[in-house]
């Protein structure tokens, strides 16, 4: 075997993985000891301990999601800003939702990052949490992507958002390098209540940096192979 040969692919190979994504943040609320209404929500801080509080009634995933009580607003936010190791990457936000019952048209959940500059809403999602309906779904952040709601799998009716926020913006527009983020809840009903699961912030390579290693790679490896 020639190891001049895949000395090459190898270091590609490298370059690649080192571009690979990075968890910022994530939280299952697996870790929480359920005791019922008022359990504790450690890193998170809730508009009011008996309505939004870690539930084993449902879960996207493992055991454990936070709870939001019907009747009423609801919030939940991280208590302290998140650090981005590496502010030339993409931000990718992802949780999963579930809303028991119909919600009317007038209530509405609603997903909103701080960048240090205080909170923005970055996805509203109007009755029923479909996400299918873009008049119901809106972001100011430029270059934003907002992904539609999707089955997340489960048989409890979860749905999973994803967000995509790029550097350019956060880090170009903002010149911010931490976050934090912060669900809001509004029902009008008895039973009309809320479900969140599985959030997680992970950094992935800007689009271009992917395409400039592998376009690098590319020539390198034609190059090599001309001279073999």
């Amino acid at each position: 075997m020639n190891l001049k040969c895949l000395y090459l692919p190898l270091t590609v190979l490298s370059s690649v993985v080192a571009l690979d994504a990075s968890t910022l943040f994530t939280d299952n609320f697996d870790d929480r000891t359920v005791i019922g209404s008022g359990t504790t929500t450690s890193g998170w801080a809730v508009s009011t301990a008996d309505r939004v509080y870690v539930s084993s009634v449902e879960a996207s995933s493992g055991a454990n999601s936070l709870f939001m009580r019907h009747s009423g607003s609801r919030s939940a936010a991280l208590s302290s800003f998140v650090a981005i190791s590496d502010v030339s990457q993409d931000l990718i936000f992802s949780f999963d939702y579930f809303g028991v019952n119909s919600l009317e048209s007038s209530d509405d959940f609603a997903f909103e990052i701080d960048f240090g500059s205080g909170y923005q809403s970055v996805l509203v999602d109007s009755g029923m949490p479909n996400g299918y309906e873009s008049t119901d779904l809106s972001s100011s952040y430029t270059g934003t992507e907002i992904g539609l709601a999707s089955d997340a799998g489960t048989s409890a009716g979860f749905v999973n958002y994803s967000i995509v926020v790029p550097s350019s913006y956060y880090n170009g527009v903002l010149a911010a390098d931490e976050f934090k983020l912060r669900f809001l809840f509004k029902s009008s009903n008895d039973g009309e209540n809320a479900y969140i699961d599985n959030v997680s912030v992970v950094a992935v390579p800007e689009p271009s940096q992917c395409a400039v290693v592998l376009g690098v790679s590319g020539l390198l490896l034609a190059v090599r192979r001309r001279r073999s």
